[in-house]
């Protein structure tokens, strides 16, 4: 198959020049550009059923015109102090990006210097620093929104440049930096951007001085520089095309195409020159000579680079989205690259024919067998003393092994850029002045169907934000019930009975009360005064004497006049007794109404307290001081209806009174008029008797209306008593329990009528309205901690708070309302134990098809086991000396979360290709009985070019050591150890020495095992 290929390549050789050619134009004309449409934001690739990504999903959903915008935090700092100019200056930045919002696309702005009433959280305490948000109308991590972050962080950098419009000009000692989230990812992924057009600088200029080594002519180095340079090209342009149909790829993704395509590309390419090399120097010609190479090499070729492609395939199947596209995007660069070797570079070596190695000439090889002696020596050595050189390998492995389990990942996002990153000395500033978690806090994402408003909810709303502010590394919660981080304990159940305790105290010593009380005692003394005749008995006996001595006339008219106009001085002084009486029972109905009122929402506190707390419906306590609330106010309700029935008695007594009063005028009258009629006396004198009796009984009524009001003002006083000593009762049950949970009660309670009480209620509403949505259906609770948001106690924090929500939500009011936690440090807590899971599911996969790789290739079981096997030992080697150098030596915290995993696959699929190159070799050089002779002959002959390789595969991973991102520089750290492991030790020494111990039972169940004795 391999042979017709060769044919097909020579006789249409041009046809496939042209084709690559035309191909690769075609791409750079149309397929969009990588690096634009590539992602740096590591919640992108989370799956959609972890819970941040539900979270940031519930939060868009529920605050609409919040989630998803790209906010940007400007930073401000002198460190002598924010002087008044430099105040000013933050005024007039305002000023500018207000008058270009539409430039800048902002929505809006909240800064100190214009809203004195964000002074006190956005101005440092020590005065040295100060915030400005920025919100832009643009979605995160777009490259919309990245080109706007760029242009006011350049702005700011040229503040003053003529080309900066109307920028306003700072002070030396004024620093401003752009930070944020969406600042933070969009740094990452221009410097990720930079760092790889380093990389291929340095890729391609390490690969002209290798191959310019090896081949000693200006030529060939460039068939392998063409054909990869197209094949990179063409596998950028398809993977971005993916990316814009959707595929979520990484900013790391070019990177790794080219560090791979290079370096396995090269190394598939001088396979192929090198045997074309060594078949003409045997005397044969061009068409030969290819006939020949493609068939010897593309087997290991092929078996190589199907190694990667199935390596990198199987992440696929991981969770974790970064790992899910990286992987199969550099499979499909490889497979590209694998097509272009095959076809592109033979054309190409065809139509120049030895002309490639100018001004060499094949047939001069005296150069190979110089180089051939020392690799003869090697082999022989080797094969001779397998054993020996099996210990000393594992002594050399073992230790680094062991050490691995002392290996660290770290998730600092942060700390994977240069500290010289704009947003890395904003959030260095910004965590010195006021806080490490202030600027990425943990979200708490609710909603319910209930009413977020309703007491009940926000009673639920304060014991999450009570509980989690009591867990280690938090700083202060917002939320709902503290929009500022703080406990509002004048909103506590405590505090507002405590409250009510003091109105009651109040309702006790009133003045209306005292007054109250006086004037029933005063009804009592009015009741007795008029108890006996009075003026009016004085009247009823005048009268009798004027009927008996009529005789005297004159006198007993005049003594009769008197007696008249004295009885109606007394009633007129009865009835304004009675008036003022009359006045009396009101003020003590209304005082008694006023502390009835007082009992009643008393008894509507205590009753709300169990609704939001049912626990303590079994508190003694809480059941005497209710129930004695309740009785007293009972009372208290029965005085309060006599009374007005007390009241109905005495005005019909003043109504008679008056009726009596009216009469005696009309005596009076008769009398004057009764000095013209004697002979009218008589009438006039029975007529007055009568009425003096109607009057007399009259006011005997009233009296006795007197003498029960003050009967029933005898039982007022006492059940005013028991009022006493029932509020009494109630203030010592609600000052034991203010004293007892003042300072650790979680309950919250808005009255109805809170802003009719307090107008400052209003301004709490609207802080509150912040974390409520606005339909009330939902809320977002901000868990500021007190350590880096990347740190992984960080990260072990954010799985406690979701926890504690949890549990806390169980069995309240909000039982059943959906929640997630999202935010940075629960984002990478999750990478965390997504990676781990991916990282041993993977691990398995990729051995397991590398495995029916080798197995195909060399139609055995067991030269694969043990191929693998040793390939494991060097990662593991490798990530042993990692830790040595960047934990014990330089003293990382550990080395970033996606190192180990993508030095695995990258040691695993590129160092096995050394192995393959090797036992292919062997497989061809074996005869039968000769294990020991085949694998000395097969390292002899391959010493040379597989360690060329090696070099140039670990050359273009070194380029990454010139990365100022961290991870970058970690795996190609990683990458160069375990490339020149591989290369100089496990290919060279551990391998073939396996191999010989093996003997015949590599080819097992291959070939048939003929085991021959022979000398170690």
């Amino acid at each position: 198959m391999l042979r017709k290929l060769s044919e097909l390549v020579l006789k249409f050789r041009w046809v496939f020049i042209v084709f690559w050619i035309v191909f690769v134009i075609a791409v750079q004309l149309f397929a969009p550009s990588l690096s634009k449409v590539a992602s740096s934001n590591q919640e992108s690739f989370l799956p959609e059923n972890s819970d941040p990504i539900k979270a940031n999903k519930l939060y868009n959903e529920l605050f609409p015109d919040e989630g998803g915008k790209c906010s940007l935090t400007l930073i401000f700092e002198n460190k002598k102090g924010l002087s008044d100019q430099d105040k000013k200056y933050m005024l007039s930045l305002e000023d500018y990006f207000k008058k270009n919002e539409k430039e800048y696309k902002i929505s809006d702005i909240v800064s100190p210097a214009s809203k004195k009433e964000y002074e006190s959280i956005m101005y440092s305490k020590d005065k040295m620093a100060a915030l400005m948000i920025i919100n832009l109308d643009v979605k995160m991590y777009t490259e919309e929104s990245n080109e706007l972050i760029v242009s006011i962080r350049d702005g700011l950098k040229k503040s003053g440049d003529q080309n900066i419009k109307d920028m306003p000009v700072r002070s030396n000692e004024l620093s401003v930096s752009v930070t944020g989230d969406a600042a933070i990812v969009q740094e990452e992924h221009q410097i990720v951007n930079k760092s790889m057009e380093i990389t291929a600088m340095i890729t391609i200029v390490l690969l002209i001085v290798v191959l310019l080594l090896i081949y000693r002519s200006p030529i060939a180095p460039l068939v392998p520089l063409v054909t990869i340079g197209i094949s990179f090209l063409i596998s950028r342009g398809v993977v971005a095309w993916l990316a814009d149909l959707g595929l979520n790829v990484s900013s790391f993704t070019e990177t790794f195409l080219i560090a791979v395509l290079f370096g396995a590309g090269t190394d598939y390419c001088l396979l192929i020159i090198s045997r074309f090399r060594e078949e003409i120097s045997q005397g044969k010609d061009k068409v030969e000579a290819l006939k020949c190479s493609i068939p010897s090499t593309g087997e290991a070729i092929i078996s190589s680079a199907g190694t990667v492609i199935i390596g990198f395939s199987m992440m696929f199947f991981a969770n974790f989205g970064l790992y899910k596209t990286t992987g199969p995007s550099v499979a499909i660069g490889v497979a590209i690259t694998l097509l272009a070797v095959m076809t592109l570079t033979p054309s190409i070596v065809s139509v120049l024919g030895e002309r490639i190695f100018w001004p060499a000439h094949p047939s001069r090889v005296h150069e190979i067998k110089k180089q051939s002696t020392f690799w003869h020596k090697l082999s022989i050595l080797v094969t001779g003393k397998p054993g020996r050189f099996i210990v000393v390998c594992l002594i050399v492995f073992i230790p680094f092994i062991v050490s691995v389990k002392y290996l660290d990942r770290s998730f600092d996002q942060l700390n994977e850029l240069p500290a010289s990153a704009d947003c890395v000395k904003g959030f260095k500033v910004m965590s010195e002045h006021f806080g490490q978690g202030d600027i990425l806090p943990v979200k708490v994402v609710i909603k319910s169907d209930k009413d977020i408003w309703d007491n009940r909810s926000l009673q639920v709303v304060e014991q999450i934000s009570d509980n989690l502010s009591k867990i280690d590394n938090v700083a202060k919660v917002r939320s709902a019930t503290r929009p500022d981080g703080n406990k509002r304990n004048e909103l506590t159940v405590s505090y507002f009975l405590n409250s009510v305790s003091k109105e009651m105290d109040n309702s006790q010593k009133s003045d209306d009360t005292k007054n109250s009380l006086g004037k029933l005692e005063e009804l009592g003394k009015m009741a007795d005064d008029m108890s006996g005749k009075g003026d009016f008995g004085k009247l009823v006996d005048a009268t009798g004497q004027t009927i008996q001595g009529i005789s005297h006339v004159n006198d007993g008219l005049e003594s009769l006049g008197e007696g008249t106009n004295g009885a109606v001085n007394g009633l007129t002084g009865i009835s304004g007794g009675l008036v003022k009486l009359t006045s009396g029972v009101d003020n003590t109905v209304q005082g008694i109404e006023k502390v009835n009122a007082a009992l009643g929402n008393a008894a509507k506190s205590l009753e709300g307290m169990a609704k939001d707390k049912p626990e303590i419906i079994q508190d003694i306590n809480y059941q005497t001081a209710l129930g004695t609330v309740k009785g007293v106010s009972d009372n208290m309700g029965k005085i309060s209806v006599g009374l007005k029935d007390i009241k109905k008695g005495m005005s019909a007594s003043s109504a008679g009174i008056s009726s009596a009063k009216d009469g005696l005028s009309k005596v009076s009258e008769g009398l004057n008029k009764s000095s013209s009629a004697l002979n009218q006396v008589q009438v006039a004198l029975e007529q007055i008797k009568d009425g003096q009796k109607l009057a007399q009984d009259e006011i005997t009524n009233a009296m006795n209306s007197l003498k029960d009001a003050f009967s029933s003002l005898s039982n007022s006083k006492v059940d005013l008593n028991k009022l006493t000593q029932g509020l009494d009762k109630i203030k010592l049950y609600a000052d034991e329990y203010y004293a007892a949970h003042k300072d650790s009660d979680s309950t919250f309670f808005i009255p109805a009528n809170a802003e009719e009480i307090d107008p400052a209620f209003k301004d709490l509403k609207n802080a509150m309205n912040q974390y409520i949505s606005e339909d009330s259906k939902g809320m977002v609770i901000d868990v500021v901690l007190s350590i880096p948001p990347y740190k992984i106690e960080a990260l072990d924090t954010s799985k406690v708070i979701k926890r504690v929500a949890e549990e806390t939500l169980k069995k309240s009011y909000l039982d059943g309302s959906e929640m997630h936690v999202g935010g940075i440090s629960a984002t990478f807590d999750h990478v965390r134990d997504i990676t781990a899971d991916d990282f041993v599911k993977l691990m398995l996969f990729v051995l397991i098809g590398i495995f029916v790789v080798l197995c195909l290739l060399l139609r055995s079981v067991i030269a694969p086991i043990y191929l693998l096997l040793t390939i494991v030992i060097s990662y593991a080697t490798t990530m042993g000396v990692s830790y040595v150098v960047f934990q014990l030596i330089m003293g990382y915290e550990g080395l970033s979360w996606s190192t180990t995993f993508f030095a695995f696959c990258l040691l695993v699929a590129l160092g096995v290709d050394y192995n393959i190159f090797l036992i292919s070799r062997v497989k061809e050089e074996y005869k039968p009985g000769d294990v020991t002779g085949g694998v000395a002959r097969a390292l002899a002959s391959t010493g040379g070019i597989i360690t060329s390789c090696g070099i140039i595969m670990a050359g273009t991973f070194g380029a990454l050591l010139a990365s100022p991102i961290k991870p970058l520089f970690e795996i190609g750290f990683a990458a160069v150890i375990g490339l020149l492991m591989d290369t100089f030790i496990v290919r060279t020494l551990f391998v073939p020495a396996i191999a010989v111990k093996v003997g015949e039972l590599n080819w097992w169940p291959g070939r048939k095992v003929k085991i021959l004795p022979r000398d170690e």
